[in-house]
This record gives structure tokens, C-alpha cells and sequence, in this order.
């Protein structure tokens, strides 16, 4: 009885939540022209949402979508990557109709961005019969996802120091390299033998289910390459994502330069990774113009349209990724270990 109460409460939570993203973006939002006076007392006419999406350049959209697929197969390679490393005999073929089918969830189901990978971990678990590799194949998708995260920290640190001269590049590029020392940190802490041990972690393991997991996520300890390759591929991953998404931007007449938006990107998709509204509704608009207000030029509705264009851009191939939920079902599929040599160690 409790479980079930918890659960509806849980469901109607992330319902207000959702209904209060969306509801933030149709107030918020300025729908029709208006007119402003400028400090010197000039007119200055703003065009309404309406105004912006008929005015869009199709040129840049669809150059934008197009590159929007690049991504999709990297995510496929890099999710890959961390399975066979571990021994999960499975080909990137059946990785990326999964991947396409976590996708779909991702953004046609209202369940939020991380139902693709609650999704995708039952996949795998379905799919790859070798005995112990259950708890491999769920915190494979964990991994794949913390790859992802640190991806768009990487690319942060790497973009922010470009626009030191602007002060939100500075301050988002202490955020990543802070960010960046604190995973090394923490992860270094977890996986030392003499801090688990403070830490109580070994205690944790006389538990059987975390120790299957703690097992699990320590393996990864033993392929640092295909560690820091998922990472790796993460970069070229978001950069793809942010440039896509400027693109949008420019379509509409955003003003902001490549670099800053390079720079700015990866916190408002790290903020729109939170389980809190569907897809960061409510969350990622707000996060976005309060970083480059400042800059002046840009619209809280450009900021909008252009976030607004991410997600479209994801939906389109989410639809597509629906098609391999009708005909490919939710699953991966192993190959027989003869195929290749089992890569754990």
C-alpha cells in the first residue's frame, strides 16, 4: 500500500513539474510584436515567437538537423566501447537500435530524459545472456550516461578559457576545471583501497546487490582506455549538439558568437539532464538567457526558439527511433563467443 502511494505521489510530482515547465514557458514567452523604448528614448520593435519561427532561416535548420545525426551513431560507439570492455559480446549494429530506441523514450514518452536509459539498461539486461553480465549491462548504461556528463564538462573547460575576456566565461570555466577536480577526486577516493575502506564501502559490500554493483563500476578500473575513449568520443558528441543547436539560434538572429555559445551550451544541457521537467522544460530557457543576458542582444524568446530547435531536432530521429520499437522490440543481441574474445579482465 505504501509503495503504491509513494509511487502515485511520485508520478503527480514530476505531472506539476512538467505542467509548471510549460506553464513557465507560455508566460514567459512573448507571443506578439511589441514595441520598447530604447535608453536614448528610440523605438526599437521586438519580434514576438510568432515572428521568429516564420522568419527562420530553413537554411541553417536543416543544416542543423543534419548534423544532429552524427550524433546518434558516436553515442552507439561510445555506449559499445563500455560493454565490450567488460565482456558483453553485443555488435554496434544492435547497440545503436537500442540506442535509437532509448532515444524515442528519451523524447516521445513524458516520463523524462532519463526514461531512454531505464529503457536501454532493460535492453541490455534482456538481451546479453552470459551469466553475470545483468548488473554489467545496467551499470554500463550508468557509465555511458556519467561519460556523457563529463563530456559536457570537458568541452566547457576546453571552450571557456576562449572567452576568458567575457566574465561568464571565466566563471563557467572555473565552475568545469572545479567540477573536473572533483570527479578526479572523488573518484580517485572511491576506488583507492584504503579510502573505500574509510569510506565504508567494503562494509556496503557484505550487502549482496551493491556488492554486484560495486564490482561492476570498480571493473571499469581495468580499462582506462576505453574509460577515457567514451569520454573522448563524448566531446566531438556535444560539440556536434551545441553547434547544431547555434545553429538554430542563427536562424532566428541570435547574436551571440560560436565560442560563447560553445562555452554556455554544456551548463544549460547539464542543468536540462536533471530529473526534475520533461526534456528541462522550465529549467534550460531560464539557465541559457541568465548566461548571456549580459551580453546583451539576445531575446529571452531567441533563447527559447533555439532550445526549442534542440529538442525538435531529437524528436525527429526520436520517431524514427519508434520505428525500431515496432520491429526490432527492446533488446540487444549477443553475438556467440566465438566471435570475438571475451575483453574482460
Amino acid at each position: 500500500m505504501k509503495h503504491k502511494l509513494r509511487k502515485h505521489l511520485f508520478t503527480a510530482v514530476r505531472v506539476l513539474l512538467i505542467a509548471a515547465g510549460i506553464g513557465y514557458i507560455a508566460w514567459t514567452v512573448q507571443w506578439g510584436d511589441a514595441t520598447t523604448l530604447g535608453p536614448d528614448g528610440e523605438e526599437t520593435q521586438q519580434p514576438g515567437m510568432l515572428t521568429l519561427v516564420k522568419g527562420a532561416d530553413p537554411v541553417w535548420l536543416l543544416g542543423g538537423l543534419a548534423l544532429t545525426s552524427l550524433v546518434l551513431p558516436l553515442q552507439a560507439v561510445r555506449w559499445w566501447l563500455l560493454m565490450r570492455c567488460r565482456g558483453m559480446n553485443v555488435s554496434l549494429r544492435s547497440v545503436f537500435k537500442l540506442v535509437m530506441v532509448g532515444l524515442f523514450f528519451n523524447f516521445c514518452v513524458p516520463v523524462g530524459t532519463n526514461g531512454g536509459d531505464v529503457v536501454k539498461a532493460y535492453g541490455a539486461a534482456r538481451g546479453i545472456k552470459t551469466p553475470g553480465s545483468t548488473t554489467k549491462a545496467i551499470i554500463s548504461v550508468l557509465m555511458d550516461r556519467v561519460a556523457g556528463l563529463l563530456g559536457l564538462i570537458v568541452l566547457a573547460a576546453l571552450a571557456g578559457p576562449m572567452v576568458w575576456d567575457d566574465p561568464v566565461g571565466r566563471q563557467i570555466t572555473i565552475f568545469a576545471w572545479a567540477a573536473l577536480g572533483f570527479v578526479v577526486l572523488s573518484g580517485g577516493l572511491y576506488l583507492w583501497p584504503v579510502t573505500r575502506k574509510w569510506l565504508g564501502v567494503t562494509t556496503l559490500r557484505r550487502v549482496g546487490v551493491f556488492e554486484k554493483i560495486d564490482e561492476a563500476v570498480v571493473g571499469y578500473r581495468h580499462h582506462p582506455s576505453a574509460v577515457f575513449g567514451s569520454i573522448g568520443l563524448s566531446v566531438p558528441v556535444h560539440i556536434s549538439i551545441c553547434i547544431a543547436t547555434a545553429m538554430a539560434g542563427y536562424a532566428i538572429g541570435v547574436p551571440t558568437p560560436l565560442l560563447t555559445l560553445l562555452a554556455v551550451l554544456p551548463i544549460v544541457f547539464i542543468v536540462g539532464a536533471l530529473p526534475l521537467t520533461f526534456m528541462g522544460l522550465g529549467l534550460m530557457e531560464p539557465t541559457m538567457f541568465g548566461l548571456l543576458k549580459s551580453d546583451g542582444g539576445i531575446t529571452f524568446n531567441q533563447v527559447t526558439a533555439m532550445i526549442m530547435a534542440f529538442r525538435a531536432y531529437f524528436l525527429a530521429y526520436a520517431l524514427i527511433g519508434g520505428l525500431f520499437v515496432l520491429t526490432k522490440g527492446v533488446s540487444l543481441s549477443e553475438k556467440p563467443a566465438a566471435d570475438t574474445a571475451d575483453a574482460s579482465a
